[in-house]
Protein backbone atom coordinates (compact mmCIF):
# COMPACT_ATOMS: atom_id res chain seq x y z
CA UNK A 1 0.00 0.00 0.00
CA UNK A 2 3.11 2.67 0.72
CA UNK A 3 4.65 1.79 -2.30
CA UNK A 4 1.21 2.27 -4.48
CA UNK A 5 0.69 5.94 -2.42
CA UNK A 6 4.14 6.66 -2.99
CA UNK A 7 3.80 5.94 -6.55
CA UNK A 8 0.71 7.43 -7.20
CA UNK A 9 1.81 10.79 -5.36
CA UNK A 10 5.43 11.05 -7.40
CA UNK A 11 2.84 10.37 -10.73
CA UNK A 12 0.93 13.43 -9.09
CA UNK A 13 3.54 15.56 -8.77
CA UNK A 14 4.92 14.83 -12.08
CA UNK A 15 1.20 15.59 -13.07
CA UNK A 16 1.13 18.62 -11.48
CA UNK A 17 4.34 19.59 -13.01
CA UNK A 18 3.30 18.76 -16.38
CA UNK A 19 0.27 20.94 -16.78
CA UNK A 20 2.64 24.26 -14.85
CA UNK A 21 4.64 23.35 -17.97
CA UNK A 22 2.14 23.55 -20.54
CA UNK A 23 0.34 26.94 -18.67
CA UNK A 24 3.86 28.31 -19.11
CA UNK A 25 3.80 27.23 -22.89
CA UNK A 26 0.67 28.59 -24.02
CA UNK A 27 1.32 31.39 -22.12
CA UNK A 28 4.46 32.46 -23.65
CA UNK A 29 2.56 31.72 -26.73
CA UNK A 30 1.81 35.19 -29.42
CA UNK A 31 -1.66 33.65 -30.26
CA UNK A 32 -4.29 33.79 -28.44
CA UNK A 33 -5.90 30.24 -26.72
CA UNK A 34 -9.44 29.78 -25.29
CA UNK A 35 -10.47 26.49 -23.81
CA UNK A 36 -13.99 26.37 -23.85
CA UNK A 37 -16.75 23.64 -22.45
CA UNK A 38 -19.27 22.41 -24.40
CA UNK A 39 -21.72 25.00 -23.63
CA UNK A 40 -19.52 27.61 -25.30
CA UNK A 41 -17.95 29.25 -21.68
CA UNK A 42 -14.64 29.90 -21.29
CA UNK A 43 -12.92 27.58 -19.03
CA UNK A 44 -8.91 28.81 -19.09
CA UNK A 45 -7.10 31.53 -21.49
CA UNK A 46 -3.70 32.09 -21.49
CA UNK A 47 -2.10 35.54 -21.18
CA UNK A 48 -2.28 36.91 -24.89
CA UNK A 49 -6.52 35.81 -24.67
CA UNK A 50 -6.85 37.69 -21.80
CA UNK A 51 -5.08 40.81 -23.04
CA UNK A 52 -7.07 40.22 -26.69
CA UNK A 53 -10.25 40.01 -24.71
CA UNK A 54 -9.56 43.15 -22.06
CA UNK A 55 -10.31 40.94 -18.56
CA UNK A 56 -7.88 41.35 -15.61
CA UNK A 57 -5.85 37.90 -14.67
CA UNK A 58 -8.21 38.05 -11.30
CA UNK A 59 -11.35 37.45 -13.07
CA UNK A 60 -10.37 34.05 -13.87
CA UNK A 61 -11.79 30.84 -13.70
CA UNK A 62 -13.70 31.73 -10.88
CA UNK A 63 -17.02 33.59 -12.60
CA UNK A 64 -18.42 31.94 -15.78
CA UNK A 65 -17.58 33.62 -19.14
CA UNK A 66 -19.50 33.17 -22.54
CA UNK A 67 -17.53 33.11 -25.47
CA UNK A 68 -20.73 34.96 -26.66
CA UNK A 69 -20.34 38.05 -24.31
CA UNK A 70 -16.54 39.34 -24.78
CA UNK A 71 -15.97 37.87 -29.27
CA UNK A 72 -19.57 37.47 -30.23
CA UNK A 73 -18.59 36.85 -33.89
CA UNK A 74 -16.00 34.32 -33.04
CA UNK A 75 -18.96 32.44 -30.87
CA UNK A 76 -21.23 33.04 -34.34
CA UNK A 77 -18.53 31.02 -35.77
CA UNK A 78 -17.83 28.44 -32.95
CA UNK A 79 -21.92 27.39 -33.24
CA UNK A 80 -20.92 26.83 -37.53
CA UNK A 81 -18.18 25.09 -36.54
CA UNK A 82 -19.95 22.55 -33.88
CA UNK A 83 -22.47 21.52 -37.08
CA UNK A 84 -19.16 21.52 -39.44
CA UNK A 85 -16.16 20.81 -38.09
CA UNK A 86 -14.55 21.68 -41.33
CA UNK A 87 -15.42 24.75 -42.15
CA UNK A 88 -12.61 27.85 -42.18
CA UNK A 89 -13.58 31.48 -41.13
CA UNK A 90 -12.34 34.70 -42.34
CA UNK A 91 -9.94 36.75 -40.19
CA UNK A 92 -11.48 38.73 -37.77
CA UNK A 93 -10.13 41.99 -35.80
CA UNK A 94 -10.21 41.73 -32.32
CA UNK A 95 -8.62 44.53 -29.51
CA UNK A 96 -8.39 47.88 -29.68
CA UNK A 97 -5.10 47.95 -32.37
CA UNK A 98 -7.67 46.87 -34.95
CA UNK A 99 -5.14 43.74 -35.77
CA UNK A 100 -6.70 40.76 -37.67
CA UNK A 101 -6.27 37.33 -36.17
CA UNK A 102 -7.62 34.01 -37.70
CA UNK A 103 -10.12 31.49 -35.33
CA UNK A 104 -9.39 27.95 -35.22
CA UNK A 105 -11.34 25.21 -33.00
CA UNK A 106 -9.49 21.90 -32.16
CA UNK A 107 -11.87 19.53 -30.66
CA UNK A 108 -10.75 18.31 -27.14
CA UNK A 109 -11.72 14.89 -28.11
CA UNK A 110 -13.11 13.12 -31.10
CA UNK A 111 -16.58 14.76 -30.05
CA UNK A 112 -17.54 18.41 -30.01
CA UNK A 113 -19.83 18.52 -27.18
CA UNK A 114 -16.62 17.67 -24.48
CA UNK A 115 -15.14 21.51 -25.58
CA UNK A 116 -13.07 22.84 -27.67
CA UNK A 117 -9.28 25.13 -27.89
CA UNK A 118 -10.17 28.44 -29.96
CA UNK A 119 -6.96 29.58 -31.45
CA UNK A 120 -6.67 32.99 -32.25
CA UNK A 121 -3.47 33.23 -35.20
CA UNK A 122 -2.31 36.75 -35.25
CA UNK A 123 -2.56 37.47 -38.80
CA UNK A 124 -0.17 40.46 -38.55
CA UNK A 125 2.91 37.85 -37.53
CA UNK A 126 1.87 36.01 -40.52
CA UNK A 127 2.10 38.72 -43.05
CA UNK A 128 5.07 40.26 -41.97
CA UNK A 129 6.62 36.96 -41.82
CA UNK A 130 5.53 36.79 -45.46
CA UNK A 131 6.62 40.62 -46.22
CA UNK A 132 10.46 39.78 -44.96
CA UNK A 133 10.67 36.94 -47.60
CA UNK A 134 9.36 39.03 -50.17
CA UNK A 135 11.60 42.01 -49.48
CA UNK A 136 14.83 39.06 -49.13
CA UNK A 137 14.18 37.96 -52.36
CA UNK A 138 13.88 41.41 -53.63
CA UNK A 139 16.88 42.70 -51.87
CA UNK A 140 18.70 39.83 -53.84
CA UNK A 141 17.53 40.59 -57.09
CA UNK A 142 18.04 44.45 -56.69
CA UNK A 143 21.97 44.11 -55.42
CA UNK A 144 22.48 41.66 -58.58
CA UNK A 145 20.89 44.65 -60.85
CA UNK A 146 23.01 47.53 -59.22
CA UNK A 147 26.04 45.78 -58.89
CA UNK A 148 25.45 45.05 -62.82
CA UNK A 149 24.94 48.70 -63.28
CA UNK A 150 27.33 50.14 -61.10
CA UNK A 151 30.30 49.32 -63.30
CA UNK A 152 28.81 51.32 -66.40
CA UNK A 153 27.77 54.35 -64.20
CA UNK A 154 31.07 54.91 -62.98
CA UNK A 155 32.52 54.87 -66.99
CA UNK A 156 30.43 57.28 -68.17
CA UNK A 157 30.69 59.55 -64.78
CA UNK A 158 34.28 59.26 -65.25
CA UNK A 159 34.20 60.17 -69.49
CA UNK A 160 31.70 62.99 -68.53
CA UNK A 161 34.08 64.45 -66.09
CA UNK A 162 37.01 64.23 -68.43
CA UNK A 163 35.04 65.97 -71.04
CA UNK A 164 33.84 69.16 -68.54
CA UNK A 165 37.72 70.33 -69.34
CA UNK A 166 35.90 71.43 -72.76
CA UNK A 167 35.73 75.21 -72.84
CA UNK A 168 32.50 74.67 -75.09
CA UNK A 169 29.71 76.36 -72.57
CA UNK A 170 26.88 73.88 -74.37
CA UNK A 171 28.90 71.11 -73.69
CA UNK A 172 29.32 71.90 -70.54
CA UNK A 173 25.89 72.32 -69.51
CA UNK A 174 25.14 69.08 -70.76
CA UNK A 175 27.80 67.61 -69.18
CA UNK A 176 26.59 68.78 -65.80
CA UNK A 177 23.50 67.14 -66.45
CA UNK A 178 24.90 63.82 -67.02
CA UNK A 179 26.81 63.93 -63.76
CA UNK A 180 23.86 64.87 -61.77
CA UNK A 181 22.20 62.43 -62.84
CA UNK A 182 25.01 59.78 -62.48
CA UNK A 183 25.27 60.91 -59.08
CA UNK A 184 21.68 60.23 -58.13
CA UNK A 185 21.73 56.90 -60.22
CA UNK A 186 24.82 56.26 -57.74
CA UNK A 187 23.10 57.11 -54.64
CA UNK A 188 20.00 55.07 -55.94
CA UNK A 189 22.56 51.69 -56.19
CA UNK A 190 24.06 52.56 -52.89
CA UNK A 191 20.73 52.45 -51.16
CA UNK A 192 19.85 48.91 -52.64
CA UNK A 193 23.20 47.68 -51.74
CA UNK A 194 22.19 49.27 -48.09
CA UNK A 195 19.04 47.21 -48.07
CA UNK A 196 20.78 43.81 -49.33
CA UNK A 197 22.95 44.27 -46.64
CA UNK A 198 20.89 45.03 -43.69
CA UNK A 199 20.52 41.26 -42.32
CA UNK A 200 23.69 41.62 -41.64
CA UNK A 201 23.48 42.89 -38.25
CA UNK A 202 26.52 43.00 -35.75
CA UNK A 203 25.49 44.88 -32.77
CA UNK A 204 27.45 46.31 -30.30
CA UNK A 205 27.58 48.21 -27.16
CA UNK A 206 27.53 51.77 -28.29
CA UNK A 207 28.54 55.12 -25.59
CA UNK A 208 25.79 57.56 -28.01
CA UNK A 209 27.63 60.50 -26.79
CA UNK A 210 31.23 59.46 -28.53
CA UNK A 211 29.54 58.13 -31.12
CA UNK A 212 27.70 61.16 -31.91
CA UNK A 213 30.37 63.37 -31.45
CA UNK A 214 32.43 61.62 -34.11
CA UNK A 215 29.60 61.45 -36.42
CA UNK A 216 28.58 64.86 -36.29
CA UNK A 217 32.13 66.07 -37.08
CA UNK A 218 32.23 63.29 -39.97
CA UNK A 219 28.61 64.78 -41.20
CA UNK A 220 29.58 68.14 -41.57
CA UNK A 221 32.56 67.34 -42.97
CA UNK A 222 31.53 65.27 -45.88
CA UNK A 223 28.39 67.34 -46.43
CA UNK A 224 29.94 70.89 -46.30
CA UNK A 225 27.73 71.52 -43.24
CA UNK A 226 28.45 73.84 -40.19
CA UNK A 227 28.53 72.32 -37.19
CA UNK A 228 26.75 75.15 -35.24
CA UNK A 229 23.78 73.64 -37.04
CA UNK A 230 23.33 70.49 -34.78
CA UNK A 231 22.61 70.20 -30.95
CA UNK A 232 22.86 67.02 -29.11
CA UNK A 233 21.59 66.68 -26.14
CA UNK A 234 22.86 62.95 -24.69
CA UNK A 235 24.05 61.97 -21.14
CA UNK A 236 27.67 60.91 -21.04
CA UNK A 237 26.44 56.90 -20.19
CA UNK A 238 23.52 56.95 -22.44
CA UNK A 239 24.19 53.29 -24.15
CA UNK A 240 22.39 51.40 -26.88
CA UNK A 241 22.60 48.11 -28.14
CA UNK A 242 23.21 48.49 -32.19
CA UNK A 243 25.06 48.07 -35.27
CA UNK A 244 26.87 51.07 -35.42
CA UNK A 245 27.67 50.77 -39.59
CA UNK A 246 23.66 50.68 -39.47
CA UNK A 247 23.15 53.22 -36.41
CA UNK A 248 25.63 55.78 -38.79
CA UNK A 249 23.43 55.24 -42.05
CA UNK A 250 20.17 56.14 -39.80
CA UNK A 251 21.31 58.64 -38.86
CA UNK A 252 22.50 60.24 -41.95
CA UNK A 253 19.42 59.99 -43.20
CA UNK A 254 17.53 61.59 -40.70
CA UNK A 255 20.04 64.65 -40.13
CA UNK A 256 19.74 64.82 -44.03
CA UNK A 257 15.91 64.91 -43.99
CA UNK A 258 16.20 67.44 -41.23
CA UNK A 259 18.81 69.99 -42.69
CA UNK A 260 16.36 69.86 -46.23
CA UNK A 261 13.49 71.53 -44.19
CA UNK A 262 15.48 73.13 -41.22
CA UNK A 263 15.78 77.23 -40.83
CA UNK A 264 19.30 76.53 -41.22
CA UNK A 265 19.70 78.69 -38.16
CA UNK A 266 22.10 77.96 -35.25
CA UNK A 267 20.48 74.41 -33.64
CA UNK A 268 18.02 74.06 -36.03
CA UNK A 269 18.91 70.05 -36.23
CA UNK A 270 18.69 68.76 -32.68
CA UNK A 271 19.75 65.06 -31.81
CA UNK A 272 17.75 64.09 -28.08
CA UNK A 273 18.65 60.88 -26.15
CA UNK A 274 16.35 59.61 -23.41
CA UNK A 275 14.77 57.16 -21.67
CA UNK A 276 11.03 57.21 -21.70
CA UNK A 277 9.39 54.41 -19.78
CA UNK A 278 11.25 51.26 -20.67
CA UNK A 279 12.37 52.25 -23.97
CA UNK A 280 15.62 54.03 -24.85
CA UNK A 281 15.03 57.11 -27.47
CA UNK A 282 16.82 58.87 -30.10
CA UNK A 283 15.28 62.09 -31.14
CA UNK A 284 15.83 63.82 -34.77
CA UNK A 285 14.46 66.84 -34.39
CA UNK A 286 14.61 70.04 -36.93
CA UNK A 287 12.51 73.67 -36.74
CA UNK A 288 10.92 73.52 -40.14
CA UNK A 289 7.04 73.20 -40.91
CA UNK A 290 6.64 69.60 -39.71
CA UNK A 291 5.57 66.83 -42.41
CA UNK A 292 1.88 67.84 -43.32
CA UNK A 293 -1.02 65.20 -41.94
CA UNK A 294 -1.58 63.65 -45.71
CA UNK A 295 1.76 62.98 -46.32
CA UNK A 296 2.70 61.31 -42.77
CA UNK A 297 1.50 57.93 -43.65
CA UNK A 298 3.09 57.25 -47.00
CA UNK A 299 6.49 58.36 -45.38
CA UNK A 300 8.05 54.89 -44.92
CA UNK A 301 6.95 53.78 -48.31
CA UNK A 302 9.75 52.67 -50.77
CA UNK A 303 10.65 55.14 -53.55
CA UNK A 304 7.82 57.97 -52.29
CA UNK A 305 9.50 61.00 -52.04
CA UNK A 306 8.62 65.35 -52.30
CA UNK A 307 12.16 65.57 -53.21
CA UNK A 308 12.69 66.15 -57.26
CA UNK A 309 16.36 64.61 -56.36
CA UNK A 310 15.43 62.02 -53.93
CA UNK A 311 15.69 58.47 -54.27
CA UNK A 312 12.54 57.79 -51.61
CA UNK A 313 14.57 54.98 -50.26
CA UNK A 314 16.55 56.66 -47.32
CA UNK A 315 13.31 56.29 -44.61
CA UNK A 316 12.09 52.98 -45.94
CA UNK A 317 16.23 51.76 -45.70
CA UNK A 318 16.63 53.79 -42.48
CA UNK A 319 12.96 51.65 -40.40
CA UNK A 320 13.85 48.55 -41.90
CA UNK A 321 17.51 48.65 -40.73
CA UNK A 322 16.20 49.74 -37.07
CA UNK A 323 14.20 46.55 -37.31
CA UNK A 324 17.03 44.39 -38.22
CA UNK A 325 18.14 46.31 -34.68
CA UNK A 326 15.04 44.89 -32.72
CA UNK A 327 14.55 48.48 -32.98
CA UNK A 328 11.26 51.17 -34.29
CA UNK A 329 11.64 54.13 -36.26
CA UNK A 330 8.61 56.24 -36.20
CA UNK A 331 7.65 60.00 -36.99
CA UNK A 332 6.23 61.95 -34.26
CA UNK A 333 3.30 64.47 -34.86
CA UNK A 334 4.13 67.15 -32.99
CA UNK A 335 2.75 70.20 -35.32
CA UNK A 336 5.92 72.31 -34.55
CA UNK A 337 8.60 70.60 -36.39
CA UNK A 338 9.83 67.34 -38.12
CA UNK A 339 10.44 64.76 -35.54
CA UNK A 340 11.81 61.34 -35.84
CA UNK A 341 12.14 58.86 -33.67
CA UNK A 342 14.15 55.55 -33.05
CA UNK A 343 13.05 53.96 -30.06
CA UNK A 344 14.04 50.24 -28.45
CA UNK A 345 13.92 48.49 -25.85
CA UNK A 346 17.26 46.52 -25.34
CA UNK A 347 20.01 49.07 -25.04
CA UNK A 348 22.60 47.19 -23.71
CA UNK A 349 23.49 43.79 -24.84
CA UNK A 350 23.55 41.57 -22.43
CA UNK A 351 24.99 38.64 -24.21
CA UNK A 352 27.88 40.52 -24.46
CA UNK A 353 28.48 41.85 -21.23
CA UNK A 354 30.14 38.88 -18.26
Amino acid sequence: NRKSEALADKRAVALRSMAQINQLVIDDMQDGVIVLDGDGYIRQTNQRARELLGVPVTDWPEAEHALDVYLPHVAAFYHVWRGKPNMRFEPVVIGETGALYMPRFIAVTNRRVNGSVLVLEDMSRIREAARQIKLAALGRLTANIAHEIRNPMTAISHASELLQESEDAVNHRLLEIILNNTRRINQLINDVMMLARRDRVQREQIIVADFLSDFLEEFSHDGEFAPYLFVAQVADDFAICFDAGHLRQVLANLCSNALRHASGKPGCVMIRCDHERSQTVIDVLDDGPGVPANLQARLFEPFFTTVPTGTGLGLYISRELCQANGAWLDYVATGTGGHFRISSQDNRCQEQIH
